[in-house]
């Protein structure tokens, strides 16, 4: 997965939403999510894949960050097919 994706768009979620960062992880406290692309389940004890992504919005002429995501994938290659939709 590459850092260039910072910045790109995610037209999947809607008009101005863009990927913040894209991240490996795994958490000690465990638990499971469901992989945003394939749908697979997430052990997120595990090594998993996280974008953060925000959209923006314009108020009185300066742009502003108002709604965060994290969404979980189970893989790079996820992770990267969703971002490139």
């Amino acid at each position: 997965m590459s850092k260039s994706s910072r910045g790109a768009a995610a037209p999947s979620l809607g008009p101005g939403w863009t990927v913040q960062q894209v991240v490996e992880r795994s958490f000690n406290s465990g638990g499971t999510d469901t992989c945003t692309k394939c749908g697979a389940s997430v052990d997120l004890g595990e090594r998993h894949h996280r974008v953060d992504v925000a959209q923006d919005v314009e108020l009185t002429g300066r742009r502003l960050r108002s709604k965060h995501e994290q969404l979980v994938f189970c893989s790079a290659d996820c992770a990267d097919g969703w971002i490139q939709q």
